[in-house]
């Protein structure tokens, strides 16, 4: 354990030098038992290249307090303590669009890029609302099947079980709507148990569960797309605009619309997508104000990387895309992502690690753990045997 703190302490040193003037947060929360632990990403680019390594995986410095103060200072201490780096050096976040991370953004006054995924969540939960009878009833079904009664009677026509929504997660709701069609004809296996043939749908009400499963295959397919690290600010717009005409009459605009309420920094985010989008001639007082400090200042020769083993085609190709660069006012913005995903995936991975058989792993473990899996590209053996001899002096 020793040594996977120094370790841990050495790629912190490499992150903070790596970390440019201004960069952006990319964070999320998570409650397991009962801690309750903010995992932050660094974003910024490099030669290009958009970097994300992982700043900080513990729980809040307060974990009495979940509100935006104790965000704020969990953030700004983990920043100058173990980065050595100002908050006044973070030009965006990007996270959920719930309001501690609203309060967090208006606190600090830093533009926040609300999560893509948790509003197209949103906007899926509402187009369902108007069909929850039905919903619920399918849901119901699904409730039956997975009895030791259900399940037994369901075998005997086919190797697919039921498949249950969880209602925080609507596609969820579109997995239990596609196996529930592609199941058999549920009327012919239950047609001896009342208390079952009492939920089964009718024809007008699979009519109506057909319907929805093929317009939730747009929402699918959409949400798909977002899980993609590279979907920038620019497409997801495109997305989303796609999704508001293809279904003009579900009213979710109010969530997916450029100019939605829940947007916390539109000019902010407009501002970028024309960057993206190389309409920068187009961009109005307010949206260069707002993204002022991704101009480039042409007259300073930018950052590179040396890399002693690039052959001389690699190194005339960067600084042919070098000079382009120069021409350019603002630096290429596609690095920066439209959702947290990466956040929420990290959580989905330390389930795997944080199980019930390791539930007394000591919480600075399993940081450090998650720390250098997630950065493990900043490490290797060398800086393993770095720290051994460190330590032995």
């Amino acid at each position: 354990m020793k040594y996977m703190a120094l370790v841990t302490k050495e790629v912190e040193e490499s992150i903070a030098k790596d970390l440019p003037s201004k960069f952006g947060l990319i964070f999320d929360g998570w409650s397991t038992g009962t801690t309750h632990i903010l995992a932050i990403f660094a974003c910024y680019a490099k030669d290009g290249v958009g970097y994300y390594p992982l700043l900080s995986f513990s729980p809040l410095l307060n974990e009495s307090d979940l509100g935006s103060k104790s965000h704020i200072d969990s953030i700004v201490s983990m920043l100058s303590t173990v980065y050595g780096a100002d908050a006044n050096r973070v030009c965006f976040f990007v996270g959920d669009n719930c309001s501690t991370n609203t309060s967090i953004a208006n606190r600090l006054k830093i533009p926040l890029i609300g999560c893509a995924s948790h509003r197209l969540n949103l906007a899926a939960s509402s187009f369902l609302e108007s069909s929850e009878h039905i919903v619920g009833k399918v849901a119901e079904i699904m409730r039956k099947l997975t009895t030791l009664k259900g399940a037994a009677k369901l075998r005997t026509k086919t190797n697919l079980g039921a498949v249950k929504r969880n209602t925080t997660r609507w596609s969820s709701t579109f997995n239990m709507l596609e196996r529930y069609l592609t199941l058999p004809i549920l009327n012919d296996i239950f047609t001896d148990d009342p208390d079952f043939t009492s939920i089964l749908l009718g024809p007008s009400e699979n009519a109506v569960v057909h319907c929805l499963r093929k317009n939730l295959a747009d929402f699918q397919s959409v949400t798909k797309a977002l899980q993609d690290n590279d979907s920038n600010l620019l497409e997801i717009r495109y997305l989303f605009d796609s999704l508001i005409k293809e279904h003009p009459n579900a009213n979710i605009e109010t969530h997916l619309s450029a100019n939605a309420r829940i947007v916390h920094s539109g000019t902010f985010e407009s501002g970028i997508r024309k960057i993206v989008g190389q309409r920068v001639d187009s961009m109005t007082n307010e949206e260069c104000d707002a993204v002022v400090c991704f101009k480039m200042n042409n007259s300073d020769p930018p950052i590179t990387t040396v890399n002693p083993e690039e052959s001389f085609a690699e190194r005339a190709l960067k600084n042919a895309k070098l000079d382009t660069e120069k021409q350019q006012k603002y630096m290429d913005l596609k690095f920066i992502p439209g959702t947290s995903n990466r956040v929420e995936r990290l959580f989905s991975d330390t389930k795997n690690i944080a199980t019930d058989q390791r539930r007394h792993m000591l919480p600075t473990t399993l940081e450090e753990t998650i720390f250098l899996k997630v950065n493990k590209a900043l490490w290797n053996s060398m800086t393993v045997s770095k720290v051994m001899g460190l330590s032995r002096i």
